[in-house]
């Protein structure tokens, strides 16, 4: 495996692990998108990210109907139980986010190239 793969896969290993914790309470979606890996632009990881954002903007959804609820919940979970392993997420579940959705804003780190990314995502 090189070493980019294995950076890739133990950053899918964090995001699932981020999802899990959101899922049992014990991190909110706020904090759990702060925490998402630095520097990665994995297509799954983006998913992850938009998935969150969206299971947090329905929230009174979720409140109000519990169907969808344990649908999401489920949604979410499905997602994770991938992304622990450290394997991509299937192509129809990325398509469906890329079609919908610009790039996720990951966070950058902050060493000299992370800021560099960063000003360069901007313009692009």
């Amino acid at each position: 495996m090189s070493n980019e793969s294995y950076i890739i896969t133990e950053a899918r290993k964090k995001t699932s692990s981020l999802v899990y914790n959101v899922l049992a309470k014990n991190l909110c979606v706020r904090e759990a998108i702060k925490q998402f890996p630095e520097d990665i632009f994995d297509e799954s990881i983006q998913c992850v990210w938009h998935a969150l954002v969206h299971y947090e903007a329905d929230e009174d959804y979720r409140i109000a109907d519990q169907a969808y609820e344990l649908e999401q919940d489920m949604y979410l979970e499905m997602i994770a139980e991938i992304m622990q392993k450290g394997d991509p997420l299937p192509a129809n579940i990325v398509q469906r986010y890329r079609d919908r959705y610009d790039l996720a804003p990951v966070p950058y780190s902050n060493s000299l190239i992370g800021k560099l990314k960063s000003i360069f995502r901007l313009i692009i």
